[in-house]
C-alpha cells in the first residue's frame, strides 16, 4: 500500500509531554497535531483527540496521556511507512520524519481494498454449516439487489486465527440501507425482522435458525465517558474504526465475486499475528470502559498481550474514573460473558491485577478469592445433564465468587451491577439459601430422598448447579440423585381413584398426593396397589 500526501505536509507544534491538556489547548495554535518535544520519538497528539479529551473533562491530565505511537512515518515522496504496520490507525494521519527540529504531518487516504483473504475451504471447516450457508446466501442476495454486505466482528477475528466460530448469530455490515435489505431477506427467507431505525440496524431471526444482525455503516461519537454513542451515517473506515480493537476491525466481503476477501485498514490481522491487542485510540476506554472487560476476555481466550497504547488508555480511563459512569447493567452484561467462558479465571485475574475489578466495585474485588470455586462450577456445568437458560448461565459462577461473602457485600455488588431477573432481584437471598441447603445435604446418606426433594424441587437449574458444585461431596451426590432420579418419580394414583374411594376434590387431594410422593421417593410404596393401601390406611380413618 503506497501512501500519497494529500495535501502538502503541515507543520506540527512542539509541546512538553507533562503539560496539562487544558494548557496545551491554549498553547496549541492552529496545527493539526503536536509532537512531544521531551518525549520519545514518534509520540504524537492529534487535535481531535485533545478536543475529545477536554469534552470528557480530562483537562488536568498530562498531554502524554493521549499521545499516539501508531502514526506511520514515511518520506514526503510517498514511500512505504517505516516499521511493520501498514495500517493508519490515526485515520489517515502520517508523519514525515524530522528535519532538524521540525516535524510535519499530512493526511493520506486510508486504503480499504482487500489485502488479505480467507480460503473458502477453511471457512467451511471453521463455521457451522448453517452459518456458512447464510453468509453465502446473504452475499448473493445483497449483490442481486445492488448492495454489498460484509461480515464483521468476532467471526472474522476467529477465522483469522483459525478458531472455530460457535456463536448462533452473525454480525453483517451493509453498504447501503441495512433495514431495507433485512426486510427483503426476511420476506424471502421467512425470517422475522426487528428494525431499529435510530441506529440503522435490524435483526433477522427464525426458530432454530442462525440469527443475523445487519447494520448500515456508521460513525460514532461519545459525548461523555461511559455514555452510549451518538451515531450518524459513515463509511466503511468509520465503521471499522468505531470498534473496540484493531483485531475486531476486520471485514469479510461476501459478494460472490469477492467472497472471502478481507478488508483490514488498521492492520488488525497483523496485530493478531504479533499476538497483541491494540485499541484504536488513546480515549478508547474512556469512551467505553466496558471495553476493558472485553479486552481481558479476548487476551485470555486468544493468548494476546496488551500493547503500550492499550496500557496508557487503561490508565487514563481508571484515572478518569470512567467506569463510575457506566450503568451496572452494561457492566454485568460483559462480566457475564467472562463468567461463561471456558476459562473465566484467566480474564478475571487480568482484570484484578490491572485494577479494573476494584474500579467496578471494591467488594467485587474481594470476591476474587473464590476463583478456585469458579473452576469447580465450570467443571460441573460442563457435565450437567440439562442446559441452563441463557439468562441463568452465569448465576452459578457469580454465586461461586459470592459463596463466602457476607450479605452486605452481596447487596452492594448487586446494586452496582443491577443484574436482571433472578440474579438481580434475589442474589443476596439465593446465595445464603444455597449455602443453607448444602449444609442440610452434607450427609446425603442420612438424608431421605423425600427430604432432599422438598429442599430442591422448587430451585432453578442455576442454583442446583451451584449447590452441586460448591456444597461438598454429600450435597453434590444428593443433587445428582434428585436431578437424575427423584425429580422424575411419579405416583400412580389418580384423582379418579381418590373419588372412587369416596374423597371429594379439594385440599385433601393435595395432601394425599404429597404423602404418596414421599412414600414413593423413600421406597414405602412401589405401585398403584400399594399406594391405594397406604391411602386407605392413613387417610380413610381420618377423613
Amino acid at each position: 500500500m503506497t501512501h500519497r500526501p494529500v495535501p502538502v505536509p503541515e507543520r506540527m507544534v512542539a509541546l512538553p509531554r507533562s503539560i496539562p491538556l487544558r494548557e496545551a489547548h491554549v498553547n496549541w495554535g492552529n496545527a493539526p497535531a503536536a509532537w512531544l518535544a521531551d518525549g520519545v520519538a514518534g509520540e504524537v497528539v492529534l487535535r481531535d483527540d485533545l478536543a475529545r479529551a477536554l469534552a470528557h473533562g480530562l483537562g488536568d491530565h498530562p498531554l502524554a496521556s493521549i499521545a499516539r505511537t501508531d502514526v506511520p512515518e514515511e518520506d514526503p515522496a510517498g514511500a512505504e511507512p517505516a516499521g511493520p504496520r501498514r495500517g493508519a490507525t490515526a485515520l489517515g494521519w502520517t508523519l514525515v520524519p524530522p528535519e532538524g527540529d521540525q516535524r510535519w504531518i499530512f493526511r493520506v487516504p486510508v486504503d480499504v481494498a482487500p489485502n488479505r483473504a480467507l480460503a473458502e475451504r477453511a471457512m467451511a471447516r471453521l463455521l457451522p454449516p448453517a452459518a456458512f450457508d447464510v453468509l453465502r446466501e446473504m452475499g448473493g442476495f445483497a449483490a442481486g439487489r445492488g448492495a454489498a454486505v460484509l461480515a464483521v466482528g468476532g467471526l472474522v477475528r476467529d477465522l483469522a486465527v483459525g478458531l472455530p466460530f460457535q456463536e448462533m448469530d452473525l454480525d453483517l455490515l451493509v453498504e447501503g440501507d441495512a433495514i431495507a435489505l433485512a426486510r427483503a431477506w426476511g420476506r424471502t427467507r421467512g425470517y422475522a425482522v426487528r428494525a431499529h431505525p435510530a441506529f440503522g440496524t435490524a435483526k433477522c431471526s427464525a426458530a432454530g435458525a442462525i440469527e443475523v444482525d445487519l447494520a448500515s455503516m456508521r460513525y460514532e461519537r461519545y459525548a461523555a465517558p461511559g455514555a452510549l454513542p451518538t451515531v450518524a451515517p459513515g463509511t466503511l473506515v468509520d465503521d471499522l474504526h468505531r470498534r473496540d480493537f484493531t483485531a475486531n476491525a476486520l471485514a469479510l466481503r461476501l459478494s460472490p465475486e469477492h467472497f472471502g476477501a478481507v478488508v483490514d485498514p488498521f492492520d488488525g490481522w497483523g496485530d493478531l499475528e504479533r499476538r497483541i491487542l491494540r485499541p484504536h485510540h488513546p480515549l478508547s476506554f474512556v469512551d467505553d470502559p466496558t471495553r476493558l472487560l472485553r479486552s481481558a476476555r479476548y487476551r485470555a481466550r486468544l493468548g494476546l498481550v496488551a500493547d503500550a497504547g492499550h496500557e496508557r488508555a487503561r490508565e487514563l480511563a481508571l484515572a478518569a474514573r470512567a467506569i463510575d459512569r457506566v450503568s451496572g447493567s452494561r457492566l454485568f452484561a460483559d462480566l457475564t460473558r467472562i463468567l461463561v467462558e471456558l476459562d473465566p479465571v484467566a480474564p478475571l485475574a487480568l482484570l484484578a491485577g490491572e485494577g479494573v475489578v476494584r474500579a467496578v466495585h471494591p467488594a467485587l474485588h474481594g470476591w476474587l478469592t473464590g476463583v478456585d470455586r469458579l473452576r469447580r462450577v465450570r467443571e460441573v456445568q460442563a457435565t450437567w445433564p440439562e442446559p441452563l437458560a441463557a439468562v441463568d448461565a452465569a448465576i452459578p459462577s457469580l454465586a461461586a465468587l459470592a459463596w463466602e461473602a457476607d450479605a452486605d457485600s452481596i447487596l452492594q455488588v448487586r446494586r452496582r451491577l443491577a443484574p436482571p431477573g433472578r440474579a438481580g432481584g434475589r442474589l443476596e437471598l439465593e446465595v445464603p439459601r444455597a449455602r443453607a441447603i448444602a449444609e442440610k445435604l452434607a450427609d446425603h446418606e442420612a438424608v431421605r430422598p423425600s427430604v432432599a426433594y422438598k429442599l430442591l424441587h422448587d430451585l432453578p437449574g442455576a442454583l442446583l448447579v451451584t449447590i452441586a458444585a460448591l456444597g461438598g461431596a454429600g450435597a453434590a451426590s444428593a443433587v445428582r440423585r434428585f436431578v437424575e432420579t427423584s425429580r422424575h418419580v411419579a405416583i400412580s394414583t389418580s384423582g379418579d381413584d381418590l373419588r372412587a374411594l369416596g374423597f371429594e376434590p379439594g385440599p385433601v387431594f393435595g395432601r394425599i398426593q404429597a404423602r404418596l410422593r414421599t412414600a414413593r421417593l423413600d421406597g414405602e410404596v412401589h405401585d398403584r396397589e400399594s399406594e391405594l393401601a397406604l391411602v386407605r390406611r392413613e387417610f380413610l380413618a381420618v377423613d
